[in-house]
């Protein structure tokens, strides 16, 4: 198809050649295809000069990003501490997969990106800073939460429960909780050398 006379390059009747959208004011664009030449005054042209249509300059005609500030923080701390997406990973609402760029509320993941938003925005933190001073607070929160389990272990170390299921009377010894094979191996030994004591002494305790 040629080119319109008194035109150049190729013309689109609702855009240019820069950007590909509809163009909002039609009646300036029929104005000007009509001083060209290319198509005959319509009568609808009269009509829209004397009451033009509303303008849409201002409208969003594009689709707009939508800043979200949670995956970027979320990826960047499992890259440094990646044993935090196997926490609670069997919970309903903690699967990974594609769409789904986020975890529950309580997850240890949420809960950080959250108080690295809150530095940034409250104290003007950069984003490095508000993550060195989240880390050094989650740190201090787990060392906290591991005395206190350690203390409950130790003081129901040695008590008689009886398990799930089982009868009333048949109740088992609660062995402390331990996060390395070493230490269950330590109570191991420990358990063969009491009771060899016992057969040497005839029933020491």
């Amino acid at each position: 198809m040629g080119t319109p006379t008194g035109t150049k390059g190729a013309i689109y009747p609702f855009s240019t050649n820069f950007r590909r959208v509809q163009k909002a004011d039609i009646v300036l664009r029929m104005r000007t295809l009509v001083a060209q030449g290319t198509y005959p005054r319509p009568r609808w042209l009269q009509w829209t000069e004397r009451a033009p249509p509303l303008e849409l300059q201002n409208l969003k005609l594009m689709d707009t990003k939508v800043s979200n500030p949670y995956p970027q923080r979320i990826q960047f701390l499992l890259s440094r501490f990646p044993d935090l997406r196997f926490q609670d990973c069997f919970v309903d609402g903690n699967d990974w997969s594609p769409g789904n760029d986020r975890y529950r509320d309580d997850h240890p993941v949420m809960q950080f990106v959250a108080h690295q938003l809150r530095l940034e925005q409250s104290k003007g933190l950069s984003r490095t800073q508000a993550f060195n001073q989240t880390v050094k607070a989650f740190r201090q929160r787990r060392r906290e939460q591991e005395k206190r389990q350690k203390m409950l272990m130790a003081s129901t170390a040695g008590a008689r429960v009886a398990p799930l299921h089982t009868p009333p009377n048949a109740k088992k010894r609660v062995g402390p909780l331990f996060t390395t094979g070493s230490a269950y191996l330590q109570v191991a030994r420990e358990g063969t050398c009491q009771t060899g004591m016992k057969r040497v002494g005839g029933g020491w305790e």
